[in-house]
C-alpha cells in the first residue's frame, strides 16, 4: 500500500540554503517527503495554513520570525515547528521556544545533521496509545478541587486552583477523564514495564526481588525557558567536572590552590595513578554523566548528586519518555514537546 507523502515546509530566503536542504532530505529522511519551500514569512504562513506540513523549518529574521510563530500557532493544528538561528543568541532562541517553537539550531557546520535528525523525528508516525483516548469531555470525578498547595512548592499550582500557566493543558486533561482512566493508564504502563524487563532488583536479607522501575503517570511539566536555564547548568557542570579529572591527572591546580584536600583525592577508590599525564581524545574524561536534580522549597533547582562511573537509570529515562508519550500522545502534541 502506497504511502502519502508527508510534507515540509520550508522558509528561507536563501534559494542555496533551500536547495541544499532539499537534496539532502530527498537522500536521508526515512519517510516519503513533499518539500514545500517559501522565500518569505508571509507567504511561509498561506502555505502552512492550506497546507498542513508536518514540520516547518524557518529561518528566524528576528522579530518578524518571532511573529511568524506567533501567527503559526494560532493554526487549527499547527505543526512543529524547527528555528535556525545566525547566532547563538540565547534570548532570541528562549523567546522563539517560549512562542511555540519545537526545536532552534544554530547554522553552523553541523546543523544540517542536526537539523535532519529533528525533522525525522518530528516526521515519525505518532506511536500508538496503550489504549484508544478520547478527547477532552467535560469534568468527571478526577478533579483538583481540593488540592491544597501549602506549606511547599508546587510544581503544577500557582495558589489552589490555579494551575501554572505551563501546566494548564495537563490538569485540564486529567479533569475530563472518565471515573478510573488515570488509575488504568498507570496499571497498563506498569504491566507493560514488567513484560518488557524494565525491572530492577532490591536485595534485603540476602534474597533479590525484582521490581518494576517506579513511573508516574503525572507528567513533570517544566517550563521551556526553565528547561534552557538547566540544560545550560548542566553542560557548564560537566565541563567543569572533565576539566577537575584533567586537573587531577596533571597540574594539580585544585590541590596546590587549596581548594580540594589531596588526602581526599589520593585515598579515593576511583583515584588511579596510571592516569597521570594521560590525555584522552578531545579531552573528555567522562562522556555520559547522571545528575539528580531536585526542585528546593524556594523552586530554584538543585543538584543531588553526578554520578560519573555508570549511569544506569540512563535507559530508564528513555524508556519512560516513550510509554508517557504512549499514554499521553495528546499532551505531548498540545505542549509542543
Amino acid at each position: 500500500m502506497a504511502i502519502d507523502p508527508r510534507r515540509i515546509l520550508i522558509v528561507d530566503n536563501d534559494a542555496g540554503a533551500r536547495h541544499q536542504f532539499r537534496m539532502h532530505v530527498n537522500r536521508r529522511v526515512k519517510q516519503p517527503v513533499e518539500i514545500l519551500e517559501s522565500n518569505s514569512l508571509s507567504t511561509g504562513l498561506t502555505l502552512a495554513n492550506s497546507k498542513k506540513p508536518e514540520c516547518v523549518i524557518v529561518d528566524l529574521d528576528g522579530t518578524k520570525g518571532l511573529d511568524f510563530l506567533d501567527q503559526l500557532q494560532h493554526l487549527d493544528e499547527p505543526p512543529p515547528s524547527i528555528i535556525l538561528l545566525t547566532d547563538d543568541d540565547e534570548n532570541v532562541a528562549t523567546e522563539a521556544l517560549e512562542r511555540g517553537a519545537t526545536e532552534s539550531l544554530i547554522k553552523n557546520d553541523s546543523a544540517l545533521t542536526e537539523l535532519l535528525e529533528l525533522v525525522n523525528d518530528s516526521l515519525e508516525v505518532e506511536p500508538p496509545p496503550i489504549k484508544p483516548t478520547v478527547r477532552f469531555r467535560a469534568k468527571d470525578d478526577i478533579n483538583f478541587s481540593g488540592y491544597e498547595t501549602d506549606s511547599f512548592y508546587d510544581e503544577l499550582f500557582v495558589d489552589k486552583g490555579i494551575p501554572r500557566q505551563e501546566a494548564r493543558t495537563l490538569i485540564e486533561m486529567i479533569e475530563s477523564l472518565p471515573t478510573g482512566e488515570l488509575l488504568q493508564r498507570q496499571s497498563t504502563i506498569e504491566q507493560m514495564l514488567l513484560q518488557m524487563g524494565i525491572t530492577f532488583n532490591v536485595y534485603s536479607e540476602g534474597e533479590g526481588t525484582e521490581r518494576i522501575w517506579p513511573f508516574d503517570i503525572i507528567p513533570r511539566i517544566i517550563a521551556a525557558r526553565e528547561w534552557l536555564q538547566i540544560e545550560n547548568g548542566l553542560k557548564q557542570r560537566i565541563q567543569a567536572l572533565n576539566m577537575f579529572i584533567h586537573d587531577v591527572y596533571h597540574g594539580c591546580e585544585i590541590i596546590k590552590d587549596g581548594v580540594v584536600p589531596a588526602e581526599l583525592i589520593a585515598r579515593a577508590d576511583s583515584f588511579r595513578q596510571v592516569c597521570r599525564g594521560i590525555e584522552p581524545p578531545r579531552g573528555i574524561w567522562c562522556h555520559i554523566t547522571g545528575t539528580d536534580l531536585v526542585r528546593g522549597m524556594d523552586g530554584e533547582i538543585y543538584v543531588l548528586e553526578d554520578n560519573l562511573r555508570c549511569p544506569s537509570g540512563v535507559s530508564y529515562v528513555l524508556k519512560n519518555r516513550e510509554l508517557m508519550r504512549r499514554s499521553f500522545p495528546q499532551l505531548f502534541n498540545a505542549s509542543s514537546v
